[in-house]
Parts: structure tokens; sequence; C-alpha cells
């Protein structure tokens, strides 16, 4: 799951890095990354693949 988190940090990085404005939107986009995660941890589920990408 940390290579999820990983893999994620770096796609979005690679995605949003050369636009300095949109820092927040990467942000935005790790917060539901990981909501989504929590909700799942939380309720004892696997996280869904499409997720982790």
């Amino acid at each position: 799951m940390v290579a999820g988190y990983v893999h994620f940090l770096l796609h979005v990085t690679k995605y949003y890095g050369h636009k300095r404005d949109d820092y927040l939107l990467v942000l935005v986009s790790f917060f539901f990354f990981f909501s989504i995660t929590l909700s799942a941890l939380l309720k004892n589920r696997a996280v869904p693949q499409s997720y982790l990408m």
C-alpha cells in the first residue's frame, strides 16, 4: 500500500510538476486518494486497484 502512495505521488508530481500554480490541486488529489484509502481501511476492505493506478 505504501508503494501505491509513492506511485500515486510520483504520477501526480510528474503530471502537474511543471505547473507551479497547481500545487493546491496536487494536495487536493492526494487528500482525495488518502480519504478513499482511509475509508476502505476503516471498513476492513481492500483498496480497489483502480485507485492505485
